[in-house]
């Protein structure tokens, strides 16, 4: 996998990339457009990721560990056997449609 560690792309418009198994530790993706994206096995610890949209992504073993999804959108995403230790889950809508921590 592609090796991002630390890029800003914020804005950034990857909808249905593949990026599975990227290295992509600490890379800020605050309000980009991943929906559909395949994100399988990739690194995304401590990655920002404020208001970005996962919709429909694939985040099928992706860690996110200490990741910020802070205003995330993960509605029908795949999250089977992600690690999600340490995130940042504040009004982060989940795959289900519930948001978490609403107003923190």
């Amino acid at each position: 996998g592609a090796s991002l560690e630390g890029a800003n792309l914020w804005y950034g418009k990857l909808q249905a990339a593949n990026r599975s198994n990227a290295k992509l530790q600490f890379v800020v993706l605050t309000l980009a457009q991943l929906g559909m994206a395949q994100l399988l096995l990739a690194d995304l610890t401590g990655a920002t990721l404020k208001d970005t949209n996962l919709e429909s992504a694939n985040l099928l073993g992706a860690k996110l560990e200490a990741a910020d999804l802070s205003g995330a959108t993960l509605r029908n995403a795949d999250l089977t056997g992600t690690n999600m230790e340490n995130a940042i889950l504040c009004n982060t809508t989940m795959p289900d449609g519930h948001v978490l921590y609403v107003g923190c």
